[in-house]
């Protein structure tokens, strides 16, 4: 799905796919379609506003 991109954050994979159009969206900002994986990077950092990634799969931590 990303076309031979693997992006990390913090060294977890962000998983990212590429739209029809050639634009990127990853799981963080899945509604927000961005020229770039680097840039679908960024905008999930800006959005995870400090949180940690957490990999697909994995429950989230209780708090």
């Amino acid at each position: 799905h990303g076309a031979g991109y693997a992006v990390f954050i913090d060294g977890v994979e962000l998983h990212v796919m590429q739209n029809a159009d050639g634009s990127w969206i990853s799981v963080v900002s899945h509604y927000d379609p961005v020229p770039t994986p680097r840039a679908a990077a960024r905008a999930a950092v800006v959005e995870l506003q400090g949180a940690p990634l957490v990999p697909l799969g994995m429950p989230m931590p209780q708090q």
